[in-house]
């Protein structure tokens, strides 16, 4: 069973810097508390996630203002980090981000979060290689034995690139669409429910 305590001041650890990051040779973890002090960062992540926006659950478009809105509330959660992604053969351009969070300590399980290529600016198999390298760091520093994760189904490329990363399908969640102003919010209907859209629920298991 995981320790909350012990989760926590890892994390907060991880956050000051003052713990290793998840590290490999060409990608560097940067926890978003460090990008976010910058405004052209800020600016960008704005610019990014409008770009991506299809493969979230709110399609709608964001701005400034709901991007800060949205790091305040991540710097209340004790149980959630989130890396921004950098190449460190390009001077360290930031080409994605990758998170963990909702850990069940019960069950001592997490979920990967806000997994999003920014651009091609990464080195080859980036997403891949960061991903994994993630999960090692994982199952590694914590007491996580299970790792879970949500796509949607219809993103085939998504789906192929959880599969290479040792995920196994585990759950299948109908979505309907909830027209907004600017896009869509996909939200979870009951169970057996015909849906235009699905999430693949997709977990990796620590067999070390």
């Amino acid at each position: 069973m995981i320790n909350k305590k012990e989760l926590s001041d890892f994390i907060s650890f991880v956050k000051k810097k003052e713990s290793q990051s998840p590290s490999i040779a060409d990608i560097g973890f940067e926890p978003i508390e460090g990008f976010f002090k910058s405004e052209y960062n800020i600016k960008q992540l704005v610019i990014w996630r409008n770009e991506n926006r299809k493969f979230y659950r709110d399609t709608s478009i964001t701005d400034k203002p709901k991007t800060i809105k949205w790091f305040k509330s991540l710097l209340k959660d004790d149980y959630r980090i989130i890396f921004i992604l950098n190449n460190r053969k390009l001077n360290s351009i930031p080409f994605g981000m990758l998170g963990i969070s909702s850990f069940d300590f019960n069950n001592s399980s997490c979920f990967l979060e806000s997994i999003i290529r920014f651009n091609k600016d990464g080195p080859r198999d980036g997403m891949y290689m960061a991903i994994n390298i993630l999960c090692e760091w994982v199952f590694k520093n914590t007491k996580v034995k299970k790792i879970k994760v949500n796509c949607f189904l219809d993103i085939v490329n998504a789906v192929s690139l959880y599969h290479r990363c040792q995920f196994k399908p585990l759950d299948l969640i109908p979505l309907i669409g909830k027209k907004k102003i600017q896009g869509v919010h996909w939200v979870e209907a009951n169970k057996g429910t015909k849906a235009k859209r699905y999430y693949l629920v997709m977990e990796r298991i620590n067999n070390a």
